[in-house]
């Protein structure tokens, strides 16, 4: 597994409190953060920098997560990037919509912060075993 340093997570939330937080939080456990204010700018960063992990707010102005996440998988380099959503809707629609539109994990909202991490700490140790044995 590469050192957290060598990994790049783009966090895309509308909500500045938010998106400063998480931010914060794994630039804490040493991984190298972008943020994206909303969902037309998380897939221009996407295509930039080809993120190691994207976690994206599902309600965002101009382009929601879900959608968001779409046009991501849509990127040659981004096809097997994971992708954690997060809601406050809790309705099975809504997730099934997201899984649908290419997300990996779908979280509730208030957000467990050691929850997030455990995740994003798996889905990058299993992304580094299947980028080795391809």
């Amino acid at each position: 597994m590469k050192p957290q340093t060598q990994y790049k997570i783009l966090i895309a939330d509308d909500e500045t409190t938010l998106r400063q937080s998480l931010a914060f939080v794994f630039k804490k456990e040493g991984y190298e953060v972008f943020i994206a204010v909303d969902g037309e700018e998380a897939i221009k960063k996407a295509e930039q920098i080809s993120p190691d992990l994207i976690i994206i707010d599902f309600s965002m102005p101009n382009i929601g997560g879900w959608e968001a996440a779409k046009k991501i998988r849509e990127i040659k380099q981004c096809r097997m990037t994971p992708i954690i959503g997060y809601t406050a809707y809790s309705d099975e629609e809504s997730r099934n919509q997201g899984f649908a539109n290419g997300l990996n994990e779908i979280l509730q909202k208030p957000l467990n912060v050691d929850e997030l991490k455990a995740i994003v700490a798996d889905y990058l140790s299993t992304g580094s075993l299947i980028k080795k044995l391809n």
